[in-house]
């Protein structure tokens, strides 16, 4: 138990000589987000020490897959089977992002019912909706199938938080899907888009709490995740980046 604290206090502190670094260098690009980054930080401190932050979710990462492969027609049917109501599918991003409106969905119903069988579940309400391909595909998935293997320049070396800037301002409202890959919880996107009103912003501070949780975070796992969302423009504006650095 002993030895079981002692790594659980290094690990915290290793977490937290991580965001200083990172926080330095917000405040060097804009001394105006200290104060906002001090509050994601100590979120992150939280999230640490109860455990919350864990690595890639894979339950969330499927959601995220399965919600690209439903049809916005459908929305309102498969709301009632998850949340018994329809408001979720009757909002404004149900009609300009019915990809993320389908993860929040799931993700509602996965707080609700955190003890059942959600694959199950779902291949039930799959079954009832006629979508054997979405079940085949839910049977097949797997985070490890999303390997990036084109050319990336230095793929060993880790993310810098300089790139994110570039990345940003190309992801635009589909980066839910990049940054779930990466690992981030629903509820720590929703806080930041609570703080930031740009969408540029948003992303910037999502990468940026990625790389304060895996601060090992690879070049290769970084294209992986945009390989996954479906963003080889980004990845190849990144190689250019890279090859002239």
């Amino acid at each position: 138990m002993y030895v079981l604290a002692c790594a659980g206090v290094c690990w915290l502190v290793l977490a937290c000589f991580s965001m200083t670094r990172l926080l330095s260098f917000s405040v060097t690009l804009n001394p105006c987000r200290l104060s906002r980054d001090l509050h994601h930080i100590g979120i992150q401190i939280i999230l640490i020490m109860t455990g919350i932050v864990k690595g890639n979710n894979s339950l969330d990462v499927l959601f995220d897959f399965l919600s690209r492969k439903l049809s916005p027609s459908d929305m309102s049917i498969f709301c009632t089977h998850l949340l018994r109501e329809t408001q979720m599918a009757e909002t404004s991003r149900s009609r300009t992002n019915p990809s993320d409106t389908y993860f929040r969905i799931l993700y509602n119903w996965r707080c609700k019912e955190p003890s059942i069988d959600h694959k199950d579940k779902l291949r039930e309400i799959f079954s009832a909706m006629e979508r054997q391909d979405l079940i085949d595909e839910m049977e097949g998935f797997s985070v490890e199938q999303f390997v990036y293997t084109g050319l990336i320049v230095g793929p060993e070396e880790s993310i810098d938080t300089v790139d994110f800037m570039a990345i940003a301002s190309r992801l635009g409202a589909m980066y839910y899907h990049v940054v779930r890959f990466l690992g981030i919880e629903q509820r720590t996107i929703d806080q930041i888009e609570a703080d930031y009103t740009s969408m540029k912003e948003q992303i910037y501070q999502c990468l940026l709490t990625i790389k304060r949780m895996k601060p090992g975070l690879t070049r290769q796992n970084f294209c992986d995740a945009l390989y996954y969302a479906e963003h080889a423009d980004v990845i190849e504006t990144l190689n250019s980046k890279w090859k002239g650095s």
